[in-house]
């Protein structure tokens, strides 16, 4: 019945808000731990999120057969955006990592501060440009980590 599926719905609602607490304080917005952790904690999530949309759309299927107005879940967009951003983040964020592991290789006689320099330049660059690009994430502890590792 639709009273059925209204309790679902909420049901459901509640199980999304506490999956969305979940993410905002569990995903690597600040964390200071290996890349490829903090890419399975974002693919860990990305998956549960991709579970919770296979359920929206069968709930809009039952409130169209019942004519009931579609409900709107919120926190779903807003956290399928975070994650594609936090894969942005942790992608460049792995990527300068792996620049500096290979300058640490350098010998001393062959190290061009110029050029290191200029490489460097260009990588704040990216992530100004990435900060541009998606403005919340220049408030996150990682970004600020990155950030902060090239100065």
């Amino acid at each position: 019945s639709a009273n059925v599926l209204k309790n679902e719905i909420n049901e459901f609602d509640n199980s999304i808000k506490e999956f969305r607490g979940s993410f905002r304080k569990t995903a690597p917005f600040r964390f200071d731990g290996e890349c490829s952790l903090a890419f399975n904690i974002i693919e860990n999530f990305a998956t549960t999120l991709d579970d919770l949309e296979v359920k929206i759309k069968d709930l809009r299927e039952k409130e169209d057969l019942f004519e009931l107005p579609s409900t709107h879940f919120p926190e779903i967009g807003e956290t399928r955006i975070e994650i594609e951003q936090l894969t942005i983040l942790w992608n460049f964020k792995r990527d300068v990592d792996k620049v500096y592991e290979g300058w640490k290789k350098i010998l001393w006689k062959d190290v061009n501060t110029n050029d290191l320099e200029d490489q460097n330049k260009r990588l704040r660059k990216k992530l100004r440009e990435k900060g541009g690009a998606y403005p919340a994430i220049k408030g996150w502890e990682v970004y600020k980590h990155v950030d902060k590792s090239m100065a």
